[in-house]
């Protein structure tokens, strides 16, 4: 007897962000759904410059069954042909794509001339173009896996009755390995973890704060891990505070370290960003204990892991001087800064490594049972000349196997230009997602706030 084929999952990976939230979700999950009995397979994006598979390979070494997408042409239909070349060869019984905004339009033209696979989505972030693509493509989107609190009312609002299955499935954590290293005394021990780039995670915010507290006469201790496009610009503006604050930038770190040597050595972690799904880092450093100094991101409230006053402190967006001074609270008031992180330990205890991963295997599982929904029309086509071979009018196939033979190359300026995570082009569209996630946010967020009887400002003049 034949032994009975494996499910397959095909996942669709970009290459040019070797690690962050994402990445991390990968080595946890893909990993257990293999030991589940999947036979998960990769396609790692291949770019002329930024996209570069063998180093995210050489990151995940978890990675066996691999195919390449090659882009390095540069164009959406070469890019497009690529996913389709590697869906027909490895016939999946489910996709999933991850920051592969050519996924979607790819699918839909395999599964029109006859090819199967059920598609699924997780969704990590708030990215405005990310949740354009689902709207535009749900005719075609079986699944879709949601991460955190605000993307999860979203989307059982957006994609009501349309028959995509939607599944919230709150991020898992390791526990810790070491007990956490407390201090009375001493300077305040804050870490910052995370991709240092200035638009979603504002890194470089920790500049005002520290500026704030040095005003404030409040010396800390600062760890900065991380790496990503700001880390010159950071660390350059970090060495004028040598004098005063104590700073060690470690760059990226393995998960290992950050529980053998950092977790457990913080009293705080410090949040910045604008947005988040669910943020892991917050997770992984209240598992230790850690307390969380948090903007309020969008998501922050929706999610329900950040209790303000209770298990954390938190403040406006971009607002380093009171970012500073709940650093400088925490600092004088070692009794609270205890109280806050015995609640914080508890309230993270529900997002266990265990449960994500039974629960993401669950997902992909139930899709077996489901046939992979037919599109109902087509995806628009690129319009964009990219040179003279687009003028002549000839067929994107033609035009694009001439430049791969001549070695025709397009200079994108980022990992995302050469593999965009998102296609979406209706800056309309974007817009009304933007204001309803606010709207949903502002909503959970005045119910937080009320609860928690926070005084001095309302929700509404914090947000001004």
């Amino acid at each position: 007897m034949h032994e009975a084929r494996r499910p397959r999952l095909l996942v669709l990976t970009q290459t040019h962000n070797v690690w962050g939230g994402i990445e991390s979700w990968m080595s946890d999950v893909l990993p257990a759904m293999a030991g589940a009995g999947w036979d998960v397979q990769y396609a790692l994006a291949w770019g002329a410059k930024y996209n570069v598979p063998d180093a995210f390979r050489r990151r995940h070494d978890y990675i066996r069954h691999l195919h390449i997408l090659d882009g390095r042409v540069g164009t959406p239909d070469r890019r497009q042909r690529a996913v389709i070349n590697i869906l027909k060869r490895v016939d999946p019984d489910v996709v999933m794509p991850l920051a592969i905004g050519d996924a979607l339009p790819a699918v839909r033209q395999f599964r029109q001339k006859g090819g199967g696979g059920r598609l699924a989505v997780p969704l990590h972030s708030l990215h405005y173009g990310t949740l354009a693509d689902i709207l535009n493509n749900t005719d075609i989107i079986d699944a879709i896996g949601v991460v955190g609190g605000l993307l999860y009312r979203w989307a059982e609002e957006a994609l009501s009755g349309i028959g995509t299955k939607i599944y919230w499935i709150r991020n898992g954590v390791r526990q810790p390995l070491k007990s956490m290293v407390t201090r009375s005394s001493g300077m305040l021990r804050v870490g910052f973890v995370g991709r240092l780039e200035s638009e979603v995670k504002r890194v470089l915010d920790l500049i005002s704060i520290l500026d704030s507290l040095r005003a404030a006469h409040e010396p800390i201790s600062l760890a900065v891990i991380g790496e990503g496009p700001c880390s010159r610009v950071l660390n350059q503006a970090l060495t004028r505070f040598a004098d005063f604050h104590e700073i060690r930038v470690l760059g990226l770190t393995d998960r290992d370290r950050l529980y053998r040597e950092i977790y457990p050595e913080l009293d705080c972690i410090l949040l910045t960003s604008a947005q988040e799904g669910s943020p892991l880092v917050l997770i992984e450093a209240m598992q230790h204990g850690v307390v969380p100094v948090s903007s309020r991101f969008l998501g922050h409230a929706a999610e329900g892991l950040l209790l303000p006053g209770l298990n954390s402190l938190t403040f406006p967006v971009g607002d380093g001087a009171t970012a500073a001074a709940c650093l400088k609270r925490l600092a004088n008031d070692r009794v609270l800064l205890t109280q806050l992180a015995q609640k914080a330990k508890s309230s993270a205890m529900v997002y266990t490594m265990d449960s994500m991963k039974t629960a993401w295997t669950q997902m992909c599982s139930s899709m077996l049972w489901i046939k992979p929904r037919a599109p109902l029309g087509n995806s628009p086509g690129s319009q964009r000349i990219y040179g003279r071979l687009d003028r002549l009018r000839l067929p994107t196939a033609v035009t694009d196997s001439i430049r791969r033979v001549v070695g025709k190359r397009f200079d994108h300026g980022s990992g995302f230009d050469e593999w965009p995570g998102s296609l979406n082009t209706d800056g309309g569209l974007e817009r009304r997602i933007g204001k309803r996630l606010n709207e949903i946010e502002e909503l959970s967020a005045a119910a937080l706030y009320k609860s928690h009887e926070l005084c001095a400002d309302s929700w509404a003049s914090q947000r001004e």
